[in-house]
């Protein structure tokens, strides 16, 4: 659609606004990338988790200074009974 508006506006000697729009998706498109990296990325990662399973259900498992036992593996996070906080 976009690629048609500008055959148009270059057809009807309106390359400049042609142009704009074209310079304005490109904008759009950089700034909704950055925007939607993290999500991304973390979707990506919960995939992977999904289906690598790296540890089973009920698997004690200890980062940084919290430790427990894993309940349930999602796409978008991991369930885990909390045995303790430091």
């Amino acid at each position: 659609m976009i690629l048609g508006a500008s055959l148009f506006l270059n057809i009807t000697d309106n390359s400049s606004i042609a142009k704009e729009i074209l310079g304005a998706a490109g904008i759009s498109a950089f700034v909704i990338g950055f925007a939607f990296k993290d999500i991304g990325e973390n979707l990506l990662a919960g995939i992977i988790l999904a289906f690598n399973r790296p540890f089973p259900l009920d698997d004690f498992i200890k980062t940084d200074d919290i430790e427990g036992s894993i309940l349930e593996v999602s796409l978008r996070y991991s369930h885990r009974n909390i045995g303790w906080q430091r």
